[in-house]
């Protein structure tokens, strides 16, 4: 889950992150190499941030999304 524990630190000093991951319709892990971000891991992966924007961005290796994040209310910090 390091990848949920690494958004979660992002999301405390970021003020907006641009993300590029990869997606598909299921989520996968490929060995060794990256994990695909489907239906039910990529909630896990945005949770506590506001989608400001997202693009598709195929290739022909991977196709990708493009998101635009900036972090939800955290207690203690104050929103512009």
């Amino acid at each position: 889950d390091a990848d949920l524990h690494a958004m979660d630190h992002l999301r405390k000093v970021a003020e907006l992150l641009v993300l590029s991951i990869p997606t598909g319709p299921r989520d996968q892990v490929v060995w060794n190499a990256h994990r695909i971000y489907g239906p039910q891991r990529l909630p896990l992966l945005l949770a506590g941030w506001q989608v400001l924007d997202s693009r598709p961005w195929k290739s022909r290796a991977l196709d990708r999304t493009v998101f635009v994040l900036r972090p939800r209310n955290l207690p203690g910090v104050r929103q512009a």
